[in-house]
């Protein structure tokens, strides 16, 4: 069944277009690829070729949203013959990529939010120890996530202008994210700070060189789950849970709920709701034991946050929801 006639929603649509954008993207950084368009049939071998990167369920929405995206393509003439190439090929493999195998199904509800600054220093002490080719990168994004609250994936494409540290929304293509890109102001914070910030930007940039971030990052979520685990023979604390990397997005977060409103913290986790600051990632108690936030927030992008309804004082049911224009 083509796109044409497939029975979907306008939202749907969107959706999967938005997928598959995000999608071409992705595989353009890691590829190296400098044009302005993926080929096609480039963003189909990179996909195919991620054996044990996503979920099953995360690899059916890929498939599904990258097949919709070429059949569509197929009706134009322009780009008929290598959307019918690339979309053959997707087809001709159903089972590629392979998903990942085996372990509990993960959630966001059995990820660990919290982490007192003593864990994370015992942790820190086990990396600095360590001989692996990308400790000292993961010993980095320990403190430093703790502090600017990027998701993991964001490291990979962050860059400092002057004192801001520009980011690009991960979020960007599932309509959460407020903007494609967000501002962090550093220039609140120590000059030793800022200077690890420079120093772990520069690793990055020459890990990729060698390597996707895909592969680095999985190095790095291993290496947290490893030091966690050492850490916790001489701390206790830490048997309970070992802290990941997006464990660091949590207590930036709840540092930022110390001393922001809930329009400032949405903004400085690149969200566009106020729900981030109340019902998403750690509460503002899980800060205990650390200092607040220094880090600034560009106040235009603050502006555009928009709160909850419960905030406007407006039921969810009354709002009126349109379909965005393609």
């Amino acid at each position: 069944m083509d796109a044409k006639n497939q029975t979907r929603t306008l939202e749907t649509e969107q959706a999967y277009f938005k997928r598959a954008n995000d999608l071409a993207k992705t595989a353009a950084g890691e590829l190296g690829l400098t044009c302005e368009f993926t080929p096609f049939g480039k963003l189909v071998e990179w996909f195919q070729g991620a054996d044990g990167r996503w979920a099953p369920s995360t690899v059916r929405q890929y498939r599904a949203s990258l097949r919709f995206a070429l059949e569509s393509f197929c009706c134009n003439p322009a780009c008929y013959e290598e959307a019918r190439l690339a979309l053959e090929r997707l087809n001709a493999e159903p089972m590629r990529p392979e998903p990942t195998k085996g372990g509990k199904r993960r959630t966001s509800a059995k990820k660990r939010k919290a982490c007192m600054p003593g864990e994370v220093r015992a942790i820190s002490d086990v990396l600095q120890q360590s001989q692996h080719r990308y400790a000292l990168l993961a010993r980095s994004i320990l403190w430093l996530g703790s502090e600017l609250g990027l998701r993991p994936i964001e490291w990979s494409t962050a860059r400092l202008e002057g004192t801001t540290l520009v980011v690009m929304n991960a979020k960007a293509t599932n309509e959460r994210a407020n903007g494609e890109v967000r501002y962090l102001e550093l220039s609140g914070l120590e000059p030793a700070r800022n200077a690890m910030i420079t120093k772990l930007l520069a690793m990055i940039k020459t890990a990729l060189k060698t390597s996707t971030w895909a592969k680095i990052f999985a190095s790095i979520r291993y290496l947290f789950s490893w030091a966690s685990a050492q850490a916790a023979k001489a701390v206790p604390s830490l048997r309970g849970g070992r802290i990941s990397p997006y464990t660091t997005r949590h207590i930036a977060a709840a540092r930022a709920k110390d001393v922001m409103d809930g329009a400032s913290v949405a903004a400085l986790l690149g969200h566009n709701s106020t729900r981030t600051a109340t019902s998403h990632y750690a509460r503002r108690r899980s800060a205990r034991g650390w200092a607040p936030t220094m880090v600034g927030v560009d106040p235009s992008q603050v502006a555009m946050v928009r709160p909850t309804y419960r905030a406007r004082g407006a039921k969810l049911s009354s709002a009126v929801h349109e379909p965005p224009k393609i």
